[in-house]
Order: C-alpha cells, then sequence, then structure tokens
C-alpha cells in the first residue's frame, strides 16, 4: 500500500488465464481507487509475484473453469501469502457494475487493515492541526435568505448506492429537508443513478442543473465534472470545476458550499466508501454549527471514508443506514404535512 495526500491507495495485479485485454478492467479498477500495479499471465504468475512487486491482493481473471485452472488456483493459494480474489464469468455484461462489485471483493479483502490505518492517518492529521488554532462558529458570507431551509449532504463511494437506497426506503413521506447526494460515480451515470434512487423513494430524486431549487423533499444528485454553486435563495448553479481533487464529484467541496451558505441547518451523513473524501467537509460543517454523522463500520462494504470522518472528532451520530433514516426524521422534525395537497386523502 502507498499514502497520497493521507489516503492508503492499495496496489493489485491482475492475472488472466486468457489472451483478452484488461485495459478497461485496469481503469475501471483505478476509477474505483485501486492501483493495478501490473497485468500478469496465469503461467507468470508464481515467477512474478515475488519480483519486487509491492501487491497487497491478487484478481485471478479465468476465461474457463476446468481442472488445469482449479489445480491453478490451489497453487497460487499454497504459494501467494496476499488475498486473492477470482472470478470464472467469461462474459461481462453490465461491466461497469460488475468491475466495482469486483473491486469491493478486493478492499474486502485487505479491509479492516486498510481502514484502520486510512483512519490513523487522518486522526493523525487532524491531531497535529488540533492546537494550531481554535474553531469558533465560523461567520457566513451570503446565508441562505429561507432561514429555517435544512440541506443534508449525503456523501458515499463504493458500495453506496446499496445503502443510500436503503436510507431512502427510510425517509416515506416528504422530510422537512432537501438532500445533496454527492455519490462517487463515473462521468453520465448520475442521471442512471438519479432514475434507480428515484423508483425506490418516496421523494423526488432528479441530477443537478443549473435553476434546480433547494426544496424539502428533493434529492439532487451532484454532478461528476461541474462544480456545484448554491445562491442565497436556493437556486444551485452549475460551474466547470476548477479546483484539484482526487475524487469525482468531490464531497468534501459539496459539504463546504452547504455548509457556508445553510450554516446551522446544513448536516452531512458519510457513507460507505473508500479514502478520505468527506473528512475535510466534516470539518466545514462542524465549523458552520451544523451536524456530521456516519454509516457504521460493520453495514458498510468499505468503512474508511466513514472512520475517517469519525477520526475528526466531528461525528456524532453513527448508526445503519436504517437508524441514520429514523434519526434524520427525527432531527429535521418529522415529515411535512401533505393532507391539503390535491389528491390527498383524509381519514
Amino acid at each position: 500500500m502507498r499514502v497520497r495526500e493521507y489516503v492508503i491507495i492499495p496496489r493489485i495485479a491482475i492475472v488472466g488465464t486468457g489472451e483478452r485485454s484488461y485495459k478497461q478492467l485496469q481503469q475501471e479498477f483505478e476509477d474505483n481507487g485501486v492501483e493495478v500495479v501490473a497485468v500478469i499471465k496465469q503461467k507468470r504468475l508464481l515467477a512474478e509475484i515475488d519480483d519486487n512487486l509491492e501487491i497487497d491482493a491478487v484478481y485471478l481473471d479465468i476465461d474457463e473453469t476446468n481442472d488445469q485452472d482449479s489445480e491453478f488456483i490451489d497453487k497460487a493459494y499454497q504459494a501467494i501469502e496476499i488475498p486473492m480474489v477470482f472470478s470464472d464469468q467469461t462474459t461481462w455484461h453490465n461491466f461497469g457494475k460488475w468491475a466495482r462489485r469486483i473491486a469491493i471483493k478486493l478492499f474486502k479483502s485487505i479491509n479492516s487493515e486498510l481502514d484502520q490505518e486510512n483512519a490513523d492517518l487522518k486522526r493523525r492529521q487532524f491531531e497535529s492541526k488540533a492546537g494550531e488554532q481554535p474553531h469558533p462558529l465560523r461567520e457566513r458570507n451570503n446565508p441562505a435568505v429561507n432561514p429555517d431551509q435544512k440541506v443534508w449532504v449525503l456523501g458515499a463511494s463504493l458500495g453506496g448506492p446499496e445503502v443510500v437506497k436503503w436510507f431512502l426506503e427510510q425517509l416515506s413521506g416528504i422530510p422537512k429537508g432537501c438532500f445533496i447526494l454527492a455519490q462517487h460515480i463515473g462521468d453520465g451515470f448520475t442521471e442512471l443513478l438519479a432514475s434507480q434512487l428515484n423508483r425506490a423513494s418516496s421523494m423526488t430524486v432528479i441530477p443537478a442543473t443549473s435553476g434546480t431549487k433547494i426544496e424539502n423533499g428533493v434529492v439532487i444528485t451532484a454532478p461528476v465534472e461541474e462544480r456545484i454553486m448554491i445562491h442565497p435563495d436556493g437556486v444551485i448553479a452549475l460551474a466547470p470545476e476548477q479546483r484539484e481533487s482526487l475524487y469525482k464529484p468531490c464531497i468534501d467541496f459539496v459539504m463546504q458550499e452547504v455548509a457556508e451558505r445553510y450554516g446551522e441547518n446544513s448536516g452531512a451523513i458519510i457513507f460507505s466508501g473508500m479514502g478520505d473524501d468527506g473528512s475535510i467537509g466534516s470539518v466545514a460543517i462542524k465549523e458552520y454549527g451544523g451536524e456530521v454523522w456516519a454509516q457504521d463500520a460493520h453495514t458498510c462494504a468499505i468503512s474508511s471514508m466513514p472512520d475517517c470522518a469519525r477520526a475528526t472528532g466531528t461525528v456524532s451520530f453513527s448508526g445503519t443506514p436504517e437508524e441514520l433514516g429514523k434519526k434524520l426524521i427525527e432531527t429535521l422534525g418529522g415529515l411535512e404535512d401533505t393532507s391539503d395537497l390535491p389528491g390527498a386523502v383524509n381519514s
């Protein structure tokens, strides 16, 4: 493993039994936070695995499951001490989704050590800065015009879509707050994500566009390549993202925007994910008077992101997606009364 800006990046080798190209798979793994340091043919694995390669795990792709492959797997397990994940899938339908699942399995194979080291690094980073200056409640420039509007950021990465869906299912009705979902995802998939979550939620889930309005009962998905800016009147504007970040969309950037605009009415929940995105944003939310929560580690596919948020000392509540949903409804003051809306049925 190596450290990049307080994030531990796992290194893996792809081992193939066939002749197909692994460029697309390599790109998918790297998009999901895994560094591919070698692509090795099966027959060369045992010779090259110890050839000065710093590898944390091996992904073995098998074209066909046969006796020869089974024998090789047995030998590999005996000879290689690092974790191995393998698949015998010969056709890669829905390639992106499948590759993300494999990435999660690779993370899980080295998960506990990796997450602990990430959290320890983040904790040391913030402890070293703790004595630099006090953190009084910060004043906001151009605060939101509506003093009652509450906005929460939902930050997620690997394993996020499933737990966010589960979380949103707990928010039946129209909560007294708006949500901005910053989910690490490939460019062009935010509309698909919004569509999938829309079917699972009683709220309206829409991709962010210039002119989108902050409203209660709405979930807005953050774009990958553009910056979200919120005007004091609650109208969103998008602009090309010029700031540097390892993550797209950057959860920290979205949290900082919401924190400065909504102050004590801002909040964030950090869900499953690899890396430390959301840690800096957690501090911003707290400094402006908002609330920061995180998913508990044992329900995460990868707990590094919520663990790193907790390491900043800003997280006041951790729980399962179900517990987070129920507590959020209580915190927001229940659900909107929709009995007077057209089509409502009064009992």
